[in-house]
């Protein structure tokens, strides 16, 4: 082991490297619960297992800036610039729990896509086929009616676009799009693959906050950030390549089948991902394979930035500052898996995306129109 030390103004960072010359401990002005771990495998129980791992680290700059009076009968003034006082408080990130659960989330379904192999959905295929057929029929006859369809289109365009443009979009996002995309899977399916040795899945979410610290004029506040990355990873072994071929022709949870063909089920999705969870729950159960050697690894970045800007007087004189402030916290955790790893409850999400956005208001455009026929 090597003793690092590291010092600059403002900031002290004592830390200790391993033989590869990596930083695995670090103490600045805080405490930091660390389990320093040199050796990634070992070998137990007849099988290999990786080893927990658990480090922090803190780097903390003291608040530097400027602070001074001046008298409010005469010219005269003081400031000092320089560094003030001790290093800012730990803050909270408003979301973070949520935000590392959307990440194992996340990296934990895309381990199972990896594991399955196979974007291919018979069974819901099948279970869409009657509206399929109607969405196809609508469009023969479309063709069959030539101008006359053409000329009634064009008028309910007229009449009202903001209502056929949301049936169009609806149509494109939810009816051929899936279509299109289930017909280029099948063709590209293979029906046997090679079975897979290794399998890992990544995620990373990132959230942003403003909080105070104090009150008053000399109030503090920090603009955060933080990125908060899990993966979960495996070494594999085949042992029913039969179950593993059939997994990827489709689902075989019932449950899955029968939310992926709920009517709007994606739209609770987008604020309650009951699909992602339902498709990592069969995918908990191996698609045919076992699990030799798993881990799960959190990864956090969370940085704070700390301002305070005040100016105010009392009877004889105004006091002013600007100071600012810097706190970046990491930690990384890893553990060892015994077995395929469950999905955690999922958080409700606000924050869509941009085409969640559009077909959000493409729906809410289409209710209002039926809700006025009835």
């Amino acid at each position: 082991m090597e003793n690092v030390n590291k010092t600059s103004m403002g900031s002290v960072t004592v830390g200790i490297k391993n033989s590869d010359g990596d930083v695995v401990y670090t103490n600045t002005q805080e405490t930091v619960k660390r389990s320093i771990v040199l050796t990634v495998y070992t070998q137990g129980a007849g099988k290999m297992r990786v080893n927990p791992l658990h480090y922090a680290k803190v780097e903390t700059d003291y608040p530097r800036g400027r602070r001074g009076t001046q008298s409010l009968s005469s010219s005269s003034s003081s400031w000092n610039d320089g560094y003030f006082g001790s290093p800012l408080p730990n803050t909270y990130i408003s979301g973070e729990a949520n935000a590392r659960v959307a990440a194992y989330n996340a990296a934990l379904s895309r381990f199972y896509d990896q594991l399955r192999d196979s974007a291919l959905q018979m069974a819901v295929t099948l279970g869409e086929l009657p509206e399929t057929v109607q969405m196809v029929n609508g469009v023969v006859g479309a063709i069959r009616g030539g101008k006359r369809y053409m000329r009634k289109a064009l008028r309910d365009f007229v009449r009202d676009p903001s209502r056929e443009m949301s049936e169009y979009w609806l149509a494109y996002r939810y009816g051929w799009r899936p279509l299109f995309q289930d017909l280029y899977n099948a063709m590209t399916f293979e029906s046997s693959v090679e079975p897979k040795s290794r399998v890992r899945g990544r995620a990373t979410t990132t959230i942003t906050d403003q909080a105070t610290s104090g009150s008053g004029v000399t109030a503090w506040t920090f603009d955060q950030k933080g990125t908060f990355r899990h993966e979960i990873g495996a070494f594999l072994s085949m042992q029913h390549k039969w179950v593993h071929d059939m997994s990827r022709y489709s689902a075989l949870n019932p449950a899955t089948i029968a939310w992926e063909l709920m009517p709007l089920s994606f739209v609770v999705d987008w604020f309650y991902d009951i699909g992602q969870v339902l498709a990592s729950l069969e995918g908990a159960l191996g698609y045919g394979y076992t699990l030799d050697m798993g881990w799960s690894t959190a990864t956090s970045k969370k940085t704070s930035q700390g301002r305070q800007e005040y100016s105010y007087d009392t009877t004889a004189r105004r006091y002013y500052g600007s100071v600012q402030s810097k706190r970046i916290a990491k930690e990384m955790s890893r553990e060892s898996l015994g077995g395929f790893p469950l999905p955690r409850l999922p958080v409700v999400q606000v924050d869509l995306r941009s085409q969640q956005m559009i077909d959000a208001a493409a729906l809410f455009r289409t209710f209002i129109q039926k809700g006025r026929r009835a």
